[in-house]
């Protein structure tokens, strides 16, 4: 039967068609990922589909990507990935759908070494091979370097020239290889692992070829490494909202592969299905996933037994302990950046010290009097407000009270308090409080006095602890700690008040705070100020070191440090180290010796353990009294 007159023939037909589904193609990457690109599997000579949504990261890549094109025309994000997420395939994939969909759209890898480079553009080949014939673009050559989408060389007259669009690969040590050429694309892999050269010479020399406009694709893309500042910096200005980037991080518990089944004869795992005996670090993931991570979306999320016993299987491994877990398999965006080498304090030490910590004997309401009130609804929790006590006050004894200030306002940081006995470096009392100033050193108040006067020292840095002694000052508090300048000779005691927190000085507190946990020489009981410490960490700034907490806060490491520091300072010359001083002190210099005579007289029973009042001339000197 003949062909009605303008109508296409079938095989004109089948060429609109499949104009029509690259066309398609080109605008729907889910579509093209699920009916074109294909991937092997863990089980050996499996191939299946790709499918975007099987793996939470990649599911969050494409939602990002999308809303991003649909805003301002192009893609252009930071990822903080952990191991088998499927970071480096889904990024890869966008890539090779524009390159493969795209007329003259040229796509570059940078990756941090041959073997991660060599490892991606396998994932690209594998994407080509794999295409049905029927959408398989032309390629001119295919070598470890590059993928070329043009008419084959061989071809001496083409009418079909292919699509012009290439994909080239290259490691971080030779990415110049790359320039010279308008790119579209930009994949950075491992880009926190690159060298600070290789960094300066990219931002430098590369990045001005890469066209950021309608259409383009710019990702960066990496697992945490603690010298990776210029990653770390990129992805803190994307999550802070400061660059119109987006930023995509995803927790380890969130990828389903992340388990490991329980054995039910085995004891351990026993007590893990009932979630019981968890370490510290472990209870930090439950908690952590439990509130949720608000500011890099992630929702509340309940961890099963079968995450902990994976996490458990992975660092008994030979190699691994908690941090490379941590940098690899990321609970929180601020701890994967964590090495040993961070860590304000030994974390080995730490675990040793949780057989110290008890269950306080009272947690009370203070009053004046002083009287203290058992109260039967208080709770101990770091997200709760409570004053623990776990030894009372013995006559006799020195006591110490390190006091760390807030704005004392619900939702932010604690005011907090630790109490030590000076003789032994015990920790005896914690206050953990929101609460107004004038009312938190009205507190202090009380339980000083309940304490036999002990010595309080309120930090200043910040003005918070201003109305907090000041309150004090108010009620006439008669033992507040004295600020000794420690760029002295000696750091005598001046006549100003208060704990004040430099950079130097709080270096000085957390390395005293380290040497005494390091010899065994405090006795931590409280769980929350363990945690704490456990969180604590130390980063290099300038010539030195910024101290803070990793994830949360430090109020009451600050206020226990403050506290070991001010007891160390009345101790001066009754310490362990200073106990064979006179077998020496012949061969001291005159100076030297009237230095020793001087500190003794500020020091040597500077207060009456009955009276509790100072009775040092010394003292009562430098007070003005």
């Amino acid at each position: 039967m003949a062909r009605a007159r303008g109508l296409p023939s079938p095989r004109q037909l089948a060429q609109i068609r499949l104009s029509a589904l690259r066309e398609l193609y080109s605008r729907d990457f889910l579509l093209y990922a699920n009916e074109q690109l294909k991937i092997q599997t863990k089980k050996a000579g499996q191939v299946v589909a790709l499918d975007p949504f099987a793996k939470p990261l990649q599911r969050m890549f494409v939602e990002r990507a999308t809303a991003q094109v649909k805003e301002v025309g192009y893609v252009d994000g930071n990822i903080l990935k952990g191991r088998q997420q499927g970071s480096s395939t889904i990024t890869q994939a966008y890539q090779f759908w524009k390159a493969s969909t795209t007329p003259n759209f040229n796509t570059l890898l940078i990756a941090q070494d041959e073997p991660t480079t060599k490892a991606i553009f396998e994932k690209a080949r594998f994407f080509y091979e794999h295409l049905h014939p029927s959408v398989k673009p032309d390629i001119r050559h295919s070598n470890r370097r590059e993928l070329v989408f043009a008419a084959p060389e061989h071809k001496k007259k083409v009418v079909e020239h292919g699509l012009g669009s290439r994909m080239d690969f290259q490691n971080a040590m030779n990415m110049m290889a790359g320039t010279g050429t308008t790119r579209q694309g930009l994949h950075l892999s491992e880009c926190s692992k690159f060298r600070q050269d290789d960094i300066d010479l990219m931002v430098a020399s590369l990045y001005p070829s890469i066209y950021r406009g309608p259409g383009s694709l710019r990702i960066k893309e990496s697992t945490a490494f603690i010298g990776g500042t210029w990653f770390r910096a990129c992805c803190d200005a994307a999550r802070n909202e400061e660059v119109p980037e987006f930023w995509l991080f995803a927790p380890f518990y969130l990828e389903p592969d992340n388990v490991f089944p329980l054995d039910p004869k085995n004891p351990d795992d026993k007590a893990l299905a009932r979630m019981t005996g968890l370490t510290p670090e472990e209870r930090r993931i439950v908690n952590v996933a439990k509130r949720g991570q608000k500011k890099d979306k992630i929702p509340p999320f309940e961890i099963r037994p079968e995450q902990l016993k994976f996490r458990r299987i992975t660092i008994a491994q030979p190699g691994w302990d908690d941090d490379l877990f941590e940098e690899e398999f990321p609970t929180e965006y601020e701890t994967a950046w964590i090495s040993r080498d961070n860590r304000a304090f030994n974390h080995e030490r730490l675990y040793a010290m949780r057989e110290q910590v008890r269950q306080p004997a009272r947690l009370v309401e203070v009053e004046p009097g002083p009287r203290l009130f058992d109260d039967p609804n208080m709770r101990m929790h770091e997200d709760l407000s409570y004053i623990a006590i776990w030894e009372e006050p013995i006559l006799g004894e020195d006591y110490d009270i390190g006091v760390d200030c807030s704005a004392g306002i619900e939702g932010g940081d604690w005011q907090a308090a630790v109490v030590w006995k000076r003789r032994t470096r015990e920790q005896v009392a914690e206050v953990h409080l929101h609460l107004d100033g004038l009312d938190y050193g009205t507190k202090l108040f009380w339980l000083g006095l309940y304490y036999y006067n002990a010595q309080i020292a309120v930090e200043w840095t910040g003005g918070y602890g201003v109305s907090v002694e000041g309150a004090l000052k108010r009620l006439e508090y008669p033992n507040v700690y004295l600020w000794r300048h420690r760029d002295e000779g000696i750091a005598l005691p001046t006549k100003k008040t208060g704990w004040h927190t430099s950079r130097e000085t709080k270096a000085y507190m957390v390395g005293l705070f380290r040497s005494f946990i390091n010899h065994g020489q405090v006795t931590i009981r409280s769980q929350i100020l363990l945690n704490e410490m456990f969180d604590f960490i130390q980063l290099p700034y300038g010539d030195g070191y910024d101290y803070r907490s990793a994830t949360g806060h430090d109020d009451l490491v600050m206020a226990g440090g403050i506290g070991l520091v001010i007891s160390d300072d009345e101790n001066q010359f009754r310490l362990e180290e200073a106990s064979n001083i006179g077998r020496y002190a012949k061969g001291m210099s005159g100076i030297a010796q009237a230095v020793q005579g001087l500190v003794g007289l500020a020091y040597t029973d500077s207060f009456d353990p009955r009276a509790r009042q100072p009775n040092s001339k010394l003292l009562m000197e430098v007070r003005g009294r």
